[in-house]
């Protein structure tokens, strides 16, 4: 469907105008939502560092590693490994909006709240495309560095702990967008698409 025929279908009416730089006050009513998306983010968190701090517990306690160099490994992933997840992470939105079949793909960034995000301009998405699409970043960078944890040095299994806990933390406006959408749960269809020109994503709603 393009955005004309979005427009002129009579079954569909606009639900938000997104400006693009209001995006973290838009998430932020999501983020604290009560709703089963936020709930599973926030015990997935949970559930990470649990464990995280259970296996930091276990390698001090054996003596392989001490609290400090530990903790250096961890910020390592954690703060330097930020500039490298941060455009695979958009980068990986935006090949799930390739894969979904949009054309031009753009990205921008708020310095003054310190977001980034991806945009496929004037493309029409569907609810599962927008999941897929927020979803993509989260499964294949967590896998990226989980899988390898069974097979690196102690050293590097906490660098890459650390760039895992700060990778899904920074997950959440993904989720928040996906809580946004689970609250019109009962709208038989809801659409979105982007005009990066004006830097808004318009949301319309079939009920």
């Amino acid at each position: 469907m393009s955005i004309e025929e979005l427009k002129n279908d009579p079954s569909y009416s606009l639900l938000l105008v997104l400006p693009h730089d209001d995006i973290l006050s838009f998430l932020s009513k999501y983020l604290h939502a009560n709703t089963l998306t936020m709930r599973v983010y926030f015990g997935l968190l949970l559930l990470l560092a649990a464990i995280q701090v259970s296996v930091a517990a276990l390698d001090v306690h054996s003596g392989q590693l001490d609290f400090w160099a530990l903790l250096k490994y961890f910020c390592i992933g954690a703060l330097p490994g930020f500039l490298v997840l941060v455009p695979l992470h958009e980068g990986l939105h935006g090949l799930a909006y390739k894969l979904s079949g949009a054309g031009k793909i753009s990205f921008g960034v708020n310095w003054r709240f310190f977001y980034f995000y991806a945009v496929a301009d004037r493309f029409v998405a569907s609810r599962r495309v927008f999941v897929f699409v927020a979803l993509f970043p989260f499964i294949v960078i967590s896998l990226l560095l989980i899988i390898p944890l069974f097979f690196v040095p102690l050293p590097c299994k906490w660098v890459l702990m650390g760039a895992l806990f700060l990778h899904t933390t920074a997950c959440a406006g993904d989720f928040a967008m996906m809580a946004f959408y689970e609250h019109y749960r009962q709208a038989k269809e809801l659409l979105t698409f982007d005009v990066v020109a004006e830097k808004r994503s318009y949301f319309y709603v079939r009920e």
